[in-house]
């Protein structure tokens, strides 16, 4: 398994496909640490 293969389209795909995710992730990390869980 070697992503070195891959074409850049199919890279630009996967990249595309994951930012958002990734951001998701942080920006729902952060507002769970910020944001005081409400009773």
């Amino acid at each position: 398994m070697s992503d070195i293969t891959l074409p850049s389209r199919w890279s630009l795909l996967v990249r595309f496909l994951a930012t958002p995710t990734l951001a998701g992730l942080v920006a729902g990390s952060v507002a769970a640490v910020v944001v005081p869980p409400r009773p």
